[in-house]
């Protein structure tokens, strides 16, 4: 028969077929198709062939048929008839080359689908079992014998891959005898619509490539309900403790039990889904027993999906995540915190710890979109610059790319950018974040406002973060009186975060006087804007300024008080030891100036250390004295300051000892002060500090390859390598706080745990 006619003979099967169909592939739900009709329609497309009278669907299987089955299910009859010389001849004793089976068992017995006998015979008349031809059918789905299933589990995995649909096959052992050809065109039918494990492919695929049967018709006699595969469309992290998983297409819902999460590298740990609500667009929420890991891989699993035509996925859905990042990440480890978009073509990067010079190179710094690299990092495509407001985050200036569409892209950043730290970021592996673009112009640089805090200072309000180098230099500006009369400027500092500017006069300026400030030249952070030679008129306009005043005093120890007041102050004067006396009332020939001062920029504390010999007194009245004039951070001066009396109600000294230790890094530990440190010697010595371990019985001792003074109440530590599953203890020899005063560990009284940081 010509193809022409195989054609249309097919079409007309369909047609018959379909017309006395009861299946409505369109429902949700639909009735089970019977053999009959399963039959017909592999007769149809030349699968199952009959005695010229009838399909046989009672005769019992035998071997030769089972090979020719097997052939025409993986539509390759035409190759092997075509090929006799090919296939036809085997070393079967039994099988001559002229039986019009030949072919059949010769392409079967050389993909290894089928075997023979010990004896060198094949048996072609004898009967074939189901779980014979089950084993024969999972071959050809390129499930592998003896790797992905065994004779043992013949059965169970056939129902599980979907080649037989009752749940009986999951657990049933005795293999049937007695298999019918009927029973057979069942098999080949569900097997039909299932994908080969090798290629992804439905099996029906080949037989629409070889315009056997259209995709339509396929749809039409239910040898696909639909051309979409259910897939997962997408995961992401809705928060710490909820996941958002997105389909290809509207799916029936879901449960717990379907649902399984874990770590990628470790599917030891799981997971546990607690709930799960339907969203929009095919979503679902599933709120989890405990919170993601940022940035770590996850793999979902979803296990019996089945779409809104009542098709089951052919295998347990699996797609990979990242732990949910918070728009601000907070970690103890080297990560990026966040990425803010200023513009388009500026970004402001921030990060989890402090940053230095190294964060400069370009190099480091990769902008994707779609996994493909947008703008790659160099000094002709980027300028990076360190922000004025803190000390963890840096500008990102694009000097021939724009942001023109809002649409998804990543910051990319390389593993081997260094912290303040000397912690390599994520640990050497690198980060990235994905953010949302937006296509905002630039606004001009611009001089927003001009006040006078003061008859000596100016404050200076702009419209964007400033670059301080030129902004804090006093020649950057040019003050004089409306007459043109020169006024002095002796400083120039960046406050606020970094776009307010204060200057200090050497002369007084008066209420109400018009004065002309130029603006010789500043610029931004990103250093593409500028105010270059612009003059601004402005008014003194001088307020009432509150008096300075002490409103607390409190007692750390006999050696150490913090004195609170109103508002901040300026550091310059505040951090003075010269400023400040403390007069005793109790013993009012007691008196004591600071060994040391320690204040932070932007605080209303001030904390004064007394030398080690002029200890306070248990229960003893005392007055905190401003002997000095000290200025608020406005740099308002303030030449007399009431004096504060407290009474001392710890005769004890506090020694000073770690008091935090946490794992930043695969080689790094921050340990953290009860109270602020002397930039000196043993504080600053690798050799002052050690780590200690136990291991089978055996304390054993790592000391660091360096020690890092961060901050008066923060160091880092350097090691070789930090094993993060070991508990370790730090301890020190010797401190000396701020004031000077040694705390002596030699004898080991001290030692603190070391916590894995978050």
């Amino acid at each position: 028969m010509s193809n022409v006619k195989k054609k249309v003979a097919m079409l007309l099967t369909i047609c018959i077929l379909v017309s006395n169909l009861t299946v409505a592939f369109a429902d949700e739900t639909s009735t089970v198709v019977n053999q009959d009709y399963k039959a017909n329609v592999l007769n149809s497309i030349g699968i199952l062939k009959g005695t010229g009278t009838s399909l046989n669907l009672e005769g019992k299987l035998k071997r030769k048929e089972a090979a020719t089955f097997i052939v025409r299910l993986m539509g390759v009859e035409d190759v092997v008839t075509s090929n006799p010389a090919q296939y036809a001849y085997t070393s079967y004793t039994d099988v001559s080359p002229d039986e019009w089976y030949a072919p059949y068992v010769g392409y079967c017995d050389k993909e290894g689908i089928i075997n023979g006998f010990d004896d060198s015979t094949f048996k072609p008349e004898d009967y074939l079992s189901e779980k014979e031809f089950l084993k024969m059918v999972l071959i050809t789905l390129e499930y592998r014998y003896n790797v992905d299933f065994s004779w043992d589990n013949v059965y169970h995995t056939a129902y599980v891959a979907g080649v037989v649909k009752s749940a009986a096959y999951s657990t049933k052992v005795e293999d049937k005898k007695n298999y019918s050809r009927g029973e057979v065109a069942e098999v080949i039918y569900e097997a039909l619509k299932l994908q080969n494990q090798e290629t992804k492919e439905l099996m029906i695929q080949t037989f629409i490539d070889n315009l056997t049967i259209s995709k339509e018709e396929a749809i039409q006699v239910g040898l696909m309900q639909d051309d979409v595969d259910t897939e997962i469309k997408e995961v992401k992290g809705a928060s710490e403790k909820s996941i958002e998983i997105t389909f290809n297409e509207k799916v029936k819902d879901i449960t717990l039990s379907q649902i399984q999460i874990y770590l990628s590298e470790d599917s030891s740990e799981k997971l546990t889904p607690i709930s799960i609500a339907t969203k929009k667009d095919n979503a679902y929420l599933i709120e989890i027993d405990e919170k993601q890991l940022v940035d770590e891989d996850y793999t979902i699993i979803v296990s019996g999906v089945v779409d809104q035509f009542g098709n089951h996925a052919y295998n347990s859905l699996t797609q990979e995540f990242t732990g949910y990042r918070p728009d601000d990440l907070e970690s103890d480890f080297f990560k990026i915190s966040k990425v803010k978009q200023i513009s388009n073509n500026i970004l402001y990067v921030y990060f989890t710890q402090p940053v230095n010079d190294n964060a400069l190179q370009p190099s480091y710094y990769t902008l994707k979109k779609d996994n493909s690299i947008v703008v790659s990092g160099s000094t002709s495509t980027m300028q990076i610059n360190r922000l004025p407001s803190g000390d963890n985050g840096v500008s990102v200036f694009f000097k021939s790319y724009l942001f023109e569409e809002e649409v998804d892209f990543t910051w990319a950043i390389n593993g081997d950018l260094i912290s303040a730290y000397g912690v390599r970021l994520n640990d050497g592996a690198g980060d990235f974040v994905k953010f949302e673009s937006s296509t905002k112009e630039n606004k001009a640089f611009e001089l927003e406002d001009i006040s006078t805090p003061n008859r000596n200072t100016i404050e200076l309000s702009f419209n964007k973060l400033l670059n301080p180098v030129i902004a804090q230099q006093v020649f950057s500006y040019y003050l004089t009186t409306e007459d043109d009369h020169p006024i002095k400027i002796t400083k120039a500092e960046v406050k606020g975060n970094g776009e307010i500017v204060h200057l200090t006069t050497e002369d007084r300026m008066y209420d109400n006087d018009d004065y002309i400030i130029m603006i010789n030249n500043i610029t931004d952070t990103t250093k593409q804007f500028s105010i270059s030679e612009r003059e601004y008129d402005f008014e003194c306009d001088l307020k009432s300024v509150k008096d300075l005043e002490m409103s607390r005093v409190s007692v750390i120890d006999a050696n150490t008080i913090n004195v609170t007041f109103n508002r901040a102050l300026d550091y310059d004067t505040a951090s003075d030891p010269y400023n400040y006396e403390i007069r005793g009332v109790s013993d009012r020939y007691f008196s004591s100036y600071p060994s040391a001062v320690y204040y932070e920029k932007g605080s209303k504390i001030v904390k004064l250390f007394l030398p080690k010999e002029d200890g306070l007194e248990d229960k003893d009245k005392y007055d905190v004295v401003v002997i000095g004039i000290l200025k608020d951070d406005m740099g308002n001066a303030h030449n007399y300051i009431d004096d504060i009396s407290f009474k001392h109600n710890n005769k004890d000294r506090t020694d000073t000892i770690i008091d935090d230790a946490k794992i930043i890094g695969s080689d790094t530990i921050r340990i953290e002060f009860n109270s602020e440190i002397a930039l000196d010697v043993p504080n600053v010595l690798n050799t002052n500090y050690k780590l200690t371990y136990l291991e089978n019985g055996q304390t054993y001792t790592k000391i660091p390859i360096a020690a890092i003074y961060i901050s008066p109440k923060i160091m880092v530590l350097k090691f070789d390598t930090i094993d993060m599953k070991k508990e370790y203890e730090v301890t020190f020899t010797k401190l000396v706080n701020y004031g000077k005063i040694v705390t002596d560990n030699s004898k080991g009284k001290y030692s603190t745990e070391v916590e894995l940081g978050k």
